[in-house]
C-alpha cells in the first residue's frame, strides 16, 4: 500500500472518513480507479459517469503469497435476543412461537428475502422473475428492493438462501460468489474470532487497554502506508510502541477468557 501511495495510484483521503458524494464523483469522473464497495453501488455510479463507455467490475478476493483473503464473517449470521425477563411471562413459548414464524417459517422468510409474489417478483416455473420497476433500477435489484419495498435487507433475513440471494444480482456476481466459494477449500472468508467472555470488571479493564491500542494501531498504519514512518527502520519502535501501550497483557487477558 506504500508503493501504491508512493506512485499516486492509492487515494490520499483513504484513510480520512469519506462523505458518498465524494466518493462516488471520485470513481464516476475517473479520479479514482479502483476502490472498495458493495456491488449494488455499482450502478449509480455508472450511471452518474459521463465518460464514454464508463463500467466498474468486482474482482474476487485477490491472491497474495500467503493465499486469497477475504474479510472475516459469521457463520452463524444473527438471531432474536429476549429480555431475560421474557422467561419469566406466562406466554413465553408463545413469543417465542410467534417470533420463530415471523422469521423463519417457510412463508415469511420468502417475504423477507424477496417481497410479495405479484408485486415484486412473479414465478416462471421454478425460476424467479422480479418486477420491471426493480429490473429496470439503475440501483440494481437488491438495493431498490429495499429502499422501495423494504424487504431483502439482511437484516431482517434469518434464512439465507444463497442461490435465492443471487438470483438479485446479475450473472457476474453469481460467477464472482462462486468463484470465492471455490477458493482454497472455501476457506477464503474467514471466520470472525472468538469473543471472549469478560466478566463486566474484566471488561472495563480490557476496554481501558483495547482503547488506547486501537488508537495508537491506526496512527501507526496511517504512517506507514504515507511513508511517514517506514517498516525497515521504524518496526521496533512500533513494537516498543505496542508493548508500553500493555498489547501482550491485554492479548493474555483476551485469551484467558475466551469460550472452552
Amino acid at each position: 500500500m506504500n508503493k501504491l501511495y508512493a506512485e499516486g495510484l492509492l487515494d490520499p483521503e483513504m484513510a480520512a472518513p469519506i462523505d458518498g458524494d465524494v466518493w462516488s464523483t471520485k470513481m464516476a469522473t475517473g479520479a479514482a480507479m479502483a476502490t472498495y464497495a458493495y456491488y449494488d453501488q455499482i450502478g449509480g455510479v455508472e450511471t452518474a459517469s459521463e465518460i464514454d463507455g464508463f463500467k466498474l467490475q468486482m474482482y474476487p478476493s485477490l491472491e497474495g503469497p500467503a493465499g486469497a483473503h477475504h474479510q472475516p464473517k459469521s457463520k452463524t449470521g444473527k438471531g432474536i435476543m429476549f429480555p431475560a425477563s421474557t422467561a419469566e411471562r406466562d406466554d413465553f413459548e408463545q413469543v417465542v412461537r410467534a417470533v420463530d414464524e415471523m422469521f423463519f417459517s417457510e412463508e415469511c422468510s420468502t417475504i423477507w428475502c424477496l417481497g410479495v409474489e405479484g408485486t415484486t417478483y412473479t414465478m416462471d416455473g421454478d425460476k424467479i422473475v422480479y418486477s420491471d420497476d426493480l429490473t429496470s433500477s439503475p440501483d440494481g435489484i437488491y438495493k431498490t428492493m429495499q429502499v422501495k419495498y423494504g424487504c431483502g435487507a439482511d437484516p431482517f433475513q434469518f434464512v439465507w438462501i444463497n442461490e435465492r440471494e443471487m438470483s438479485k444480482y446479475d450473472e457476474n456476481y453469481a460467477q464472482i460468489n462462486k468463484t470465492v466459494a471455490g477458493m482454497e477449500d472455501g476457506n477464503v472468508i474467514q471466520p470472525l474470532p472468538p469473543t471472549p467472555l469478560f466478566d463486566d470488571l474484566t471488561a472495563e479493564d480490557a476496554a481501558s487497554l483495547q482503547t488506547p491500542l486501537a488508537d495508537s494501531i491506526e496512527v501507526w498504519i496511517d504512517a506507514f502506508v504515507t511513508g511517514s514512518k517506514s517498516l525497515d527502520t521504524d518496526w521496533d519502535a512500533y513494537v516498543a510502541e505496542m508493548k508500553n501501550l500493555q498489547i501482550e497483557e491485554f492479548c493474555k487477558m483476551y485469551n484467558d477468557n475466551l469460550r472452552k
